[in-house]
C-alpha cells in the first residue's frame, strides 16, 4: 500500500503581506544598483518611488556620474518615469 501524500498549494497562490510601502521595494532595488556601482559616489544617491516615478536625490562630483546613475536605475521594474534631482558640485 502506498501512503497518500498531501500536496501543499502552489506558491503562486500564497499572498505575502509586507509592512513596507508599495514603492519601497522599487526604491530599494534602485539603491541596490547604485551601491553595486564601481563608483563610490553613487552610494550617496537616495531614491524614492511614488506612482511610477523614481526620484533620485543627492550630490555627485560630476555630470558623468549623474548621467550614469540615471542609466543604472532606468530599467528597474515598475519605473515609468525618472526624475533626476541630483546636484552636481564640481570641485575646482
Amino acid at each position: 500500500m502506498n501512503p497518500s501524500i498531501a500536496m501543499s498549494p502552489p506558491l503562486a497562490s500564497i499572498t505575502v503581506q509586507s509592512n513596507a510601502p508599495a514603492g519601497a521595494s522599487t526604491a530599494r532595488q534602485a539603491e541596490q544598483r547604485l551601491r553595486r556601482s564601481s563608483y563610490p559616489a553613487h552610494r550617496k544617491v537616495r531614491c524614492s518611488f511614488h506612482e511610477g516615478v523614481l526620484t533620485l536625490r543627492g550630490r555627485l562630483p560630476c555630470y558623468y556620474l549623474r548621467q550614469l546613475a540615471c542609466v543604472l536605475v532606468s530599467d528597474v521594474e515598475g519605473v515609468e518615469e525618472l526624475k533626476d534631482c541630483i546636484e552636481v558640485s564640481e570641485r575646482r
